[in-house]
């Protein structure tokens, strides 16, 4: 029979078909699966029926495999066994995918090689003309010969392109099973012992190989302050075993043992006096002034997907919070996500400029009394449904947060210092000093902005801050010197900020900003 190229391709694709839909046989189910920042812990129902032997991958720690209800069975015994070419369950629809393009990729090679060989005895075959052979016979022999050796060379040349497919799609399968292949593969954890009769017995395994993080997306509407968030989780484990249903994220890692703190003894001597060469190193490196960072800056914007909305629970204690979600996670390294919730929060929108660090605003959503904390996430940020950025939150609990929510171009500020009235002289032990802060609303409405800068903190008595003049007054002055404005700007207008202040100190003497 005739096997055609096509035919060969069709078998090859039945063939995968089938024994990717061929399932290992289970003898244990998931029951649960609780995710941390770096690792998982499975719970593992199996039905004794007396005897029980179970093969679990080896990505789990051996020593962290336990019987929940021991009083159900005896003779429990956890042991690594290794086995070449053991699959984890997981990956068993793969390497079926793997084995049947294996054979696939087989079959076209033994056709290849036939074909070859039938050319070579072609090639090989050529009567002679003493043994009789009458001339028409001779003719027709060539040319039934060189029929033959173009049906099967027309194979060949049909045959060799789709090898080479066939051959690239296994490679491809092949790397993606090993990139796939959680450690411990190799391996696998031989769980036994005898249960008493038909209770069904729990078994807790956690494995290092899982991790989760969270991911908000948070639109801020700018006419009322209402932020709706969203917290997804991004998931993903590798550990051999697929699981479909309730997964429960914590915030805290599995810690393998905890002990209290030890406080040190504190002792003190007299420091060593320092050289030139790190005198002038230190100068170096704490000359000019620190930049002040705001509460958090988004990044580039990003577009969000905003999923139909669902009330995050969290629980909370005192060492974990931890949040549910439902879903499917597979074994073998996919990443998935899952929705958890919406928190539905409302803020005060400002416009901060903090000139010394960027000359545009940032829009900062502001909480004085917030119900519900935030745990450290990226976040994905939307303003009146449009994006605006991207941001990572950091641990916020209840009452006070100041959420980013990306740039404002539009509102801008300058600074520049002023020129001396009296000028300052080294030796004369006076600085005069100031600057004139310039901000400007180039939106076609009136906005009220927030400014943010500082006056210098003398830290030595011998150096005197003398405040000359600030206008208009700031709305606060904290103990740290950090001066706050707040201003109404009409649409098109530029206002100014003037601080004038002197500082003397003994003359000789070098100022030093840190």
């Amino acid at each position: 029979m005739k096997l055609s190229l096509f035919g060969v391709l069709a078998l090859a694709l039945l063939t995968t078909f089938g024994w990717a839909c061929a399932a290992q046989a289970a003898d244990f189910t998931v029951r649960s699966l609780d995710l941390y920042p770096s690792g998982a812990k499975f719970v593992l129902e199996v039905a004794s029926q007396g005897d029980f032997e179970i093969e679990l991958p080896g990505a789990f720690r051996e020593d962290s495999v336990r019987l929940l209800n021991p009083l159900d069975a005896e003779d429990f015994k956890v042991v690594s066994r290794r086995r070449a070419g053991w699959t984890p369950p997981a990956l068993a629809g793969l390497k079926a995918e793997v084995e049947a393009q294996s054979a696939a990729v087989a079959r076209l090679n033994a056709r290849k090689s036939a074909f070859q060989q039938t050319l070579r005895l072609l090639e090989a075959i050529v009567p002679a003309p003493e043994d009789g052979t009458q001339a028409r016979d001779l003719i027709a022999y060539v040319r039934e010969a060189q029929t033959l050796k173009l049906d099967a060379e027309k194979e060949l040349a049909e045959l060799t392109p789709a090898l080479a497919l066939e051959t690239e799609k296994l490679d491809v399968l092949r790397e993606e099973l090993e990139a796939r292949t959680p450690d411990g593969a190799g391996s696998f954890l031989l769980v036994s012992g005898h249960g008493h009769g038909d209770a069904v017995l729990l078994l807790e395994a956690f494995a290092e190989a899982a991790e989760w993080s969270p991911r908000y997306t948070m639109n801020l509407t700018t006419a009322t302050g209402a932020i709706e968030t969203d917290l997804f989780a991004l998931a993903e484990q590798r550990t051999g075993l697929d699981y479909s249903g309730v997964v429960t994220f914590h915030t805290k890692a599995q810690d393998e043992g905890v002990r209290a703190p030890e406080l040190a003894p504190l002792r003190v001597g007299l420091k060593p006096k320092e050289q030139d060469g790190d005198v002038l190193k230190f100068r170096m490196s704490m000359n000019g002034a620190m930049a002040i960072a705001p509460d958090a800056v988004a990044a580039s914007p990003e577009k969000a997907v905003r999923p139909a909305p669902r009330r995050l629970t969290m629980t909370t204690t005192l060492s974990d919070r931890t949040v549910t979600g439902q879903g499917t996670l597979s074994g073998a390294g996919l990443p998935s996500t899952f929705t958890l919730g919406r928190i539905d929060l409302t803020g005060k929108p400002l416009l901060v400029l903090i000139p010394e660090q960027r000359g545009s605003a940032w829009l900062v959503a502001s909480m004085d009394n917030a119900e519900t904390s935030l745990i450290p996430g990226r976040a994905d940020l939307m303003v009146d449904g449009a994006p605006a950025g991207v941001t990572s939150l950091p641990e916020y609990g209840v009452g006070q947060m100041r959420l980013p929510f990306g740039y404002a171009p539009l509102i801008t500020a300058s600074k520049e210092p002023l020129v001396a009235k009296t000028g300052s002289s080294w030796f004369s032990g006076v600085s005069t000093n100031g600057y004139r802060i310039k901000v400007t609303n180039g939106m076609a409405e009136d906005r009220t902005v927030t400014v943010r800068d500082r006056l210098p903190i003398p830290t030595d008595d011998k150096v005197k801050l003398e405040v000359k003049r600030i206008d208009p007054a700031p709305a606060e002055r904290d103990p740290e010197n950090r001066l706050t404005w707040e201003l109404s700007v009409k649409a098109g207008e530029t206002v100014e900020i003037v601080v004038d202040y002197a500082l003397s100190y003994p003359s000789g003497e070098e100022l030093l900003y840190r």
